[in-house]
């Protein structure tokens, strides 16, 4: 599975939530893969990862709940970017399509 940013690693920038992510994924499971993604508080995809099993995924939404990221999920938004969760830092904030039409 094509990831649609950069793979968050554990460098200084990426501490906390690559801490997050190495706890999710300390689950063992092999189900289906499930894509992440971190986008900064301008709403753009800065980093994205692989997790295994649904069980990973909400242990890292706890976790980046923690961080004060609130994680995302409308298939239909384009912001996504063809990740299955997305967690947007504080400020950022992310419309759907159908959000944005006009009210008749």
């Amino acid at each position: 599975m094509k990831l649609p940013a950069p793979e968050i690693l554990a460098t200084p920038a990426w501490a906390d939530v690559a801490s997050a992510l190495s706890k999710a994924r300390t689950i063992d499971c092999d189900e289906n893969d499930f894509s992440v993604g971190v986008c900064d508080a301008d709403g753009v995809v800065v980093g994205a990862a692989l997790l295994r099993c649904y069980k990973q995924v909400s242990l890292f939404t706890r976790e980046m709940r923690k961080l004060g990221y609130a994680p995302h999920i409308d298939p239909n938004c384009e912001a996504m970017q063809g990740c299955d969760v997305l967690y947007a830092a504080p400020r950022a904030r992310l419309t759907s399509r159908a959000a944005r039409k006009p009210r008749a």
